[in-house]
């Protein structure tokens, strides 16, 4: 499917044998800036990749990069990739342990799986590689119309590594024989396994409420205002904190009624504080979560989380980032507020306007 100018096109073929929708997202994003060059005005441009999500693809000589990079196994990587982190400063190993997933026997695969769980992740790799690439095109040409140092340029992603590896998801995909593995008759995913090593050192994967399914790196550069580059914020933020962060830069204020209705109180609190490397201000709103197999709230450095059906878990993220220590036992009031809280949150999320 593809969608240009409100025009859905179900079912898509491009013409361009190259067509790579990350390219071409990025086409329509340096177009646009091109087009609005000489506006003084200030502008917002949202560039939503739907890379690195399944199906994995990218182009064959961008794969070429990667090939042999995760021929030692999941184990292997993901204790390599752990050790590199604690190395470059990146965690604290007595906050952030790895955490003890229980992840398949590279040894007891055959070859041919081994072969094949590999190249799914060369493929992954190519695709990250190439968003990277993208993301450049954009910045050379901001630099280029003399406007990289004063735009505020917010990265992010949505959520932690998919887990997903089956046909269920593959919805009326045919395939035609002979695919190669990530091109574009293709429909691979990198599965439970490989998620578990990009969410290194975290617990579990998306569509949980755990660290591993909605701890996200972010990243800020704008020049002209942030300061101390190159540095670490270790306070939590949230998406919502975005539209706080634009009302304050653009001297907006929220809407009290929304479309006829009375508006939701704005949640969020702005991140400018953040690009100063200072503390926000506080919260009046939980940040929590439910989506799929996990529910969390959190609460400063305390967070409730549940998995499925499972009893509620209860982590001091000040000491134990990756949840490895449930402090649910040793802290009934604690869980029991908590729980409590979690209910106020969820009530607020489907109450209407």
């Amino acid at each position: 499917e593809w969608m240009v100018d409100d025009k859905w096109v179900k079912p898509y073929q491009p013409i361009d044998p190259n067509f790579y929708t990350t390219d071409v997202f990025t086409d329509y994003a340096i177009n646009w800036l091109n087009e609005y060059e000489k506006e003084e005005n200030p502008f917002l441009l949202y560039v939503a990749y739907n890379a690195p999500h399944y199906p994995v693809q990218a182009p064959a000589e961008i794969v070429e990069k990667y090939i042999g990079k995760y021929n030692g196994g999941f184990e292997a990587v993901r204790n390599a990739r752990y050790k590199r982190m604690v190395e470059k400063g990146m965690i604290d190993p007595k906050k952030s342990p790895l955490y003890p997933q229980e992840i398949d026997d590279w040894k007891e695969m055959s070859q041919e799986e081994r072969a094949f769980e590999a190249k799914c992740m060369e493929v992954y790799a190519a695709a990250i590689d190439k968003v990277d690439q993208n993301i450049g095109r954009m910045i050379s040409l901001l630099e280029k119309q003399g406007k990289l140092d004063n735009t505020l340029i917010w990265f992010m992603s949505d959520n932690g590594s998919e887990c997903v590896r089956g046909n269920g998801d593959k919805f009326n995909y045919v395939p035609i024989g002979n695919e190669r593995i990530g091109g574009p008759r293709s429909y691979p995913f990198i599965g439970k396994q490989w998620s578990y090593v990009s969410n290194t050192p975290l617990a579990y994967y998306k569509k949980t409420s755990h660290e591993g399914g909605i701890r996200t790196p972010t990243i800020a550069h704008w020049p002209k205002f942030i300061k101390e580059k190159n540095s670490w914020y270790h306070e939590p933020i949230h998406l919502v904190d975005i539209m706080s962060t634009v009302l304050e830069l653009t001297n907006q204020k929220y809407p009290k009624r929304y479309n006829n209705y009375n508006a939701k109180p704005i949640e969020g609190v702005s991140l400018l504080p953040a690009l100063k490397n200072k503390s926000l201000a506080c919260r009046k709103h939980k940040i929590g979560n439910d989506y799929k197999f996990g529910k969390m709230i959190r609460n400063e450095d305390w967070k409730l989380v549940k998995f499925k059906d499972e009893p509620w878990e209860l982590y001091d993220l000040s000491k134990d980032l990756t949840e490895t220590n449930d402090l649910a036992k040793k802290h009934p009031e604690k869980l029991a507020q908590m729980i409590e809280e979690y209910k106020i949150w969820e009530a607020n999320c489907s109450s209407n306007f």
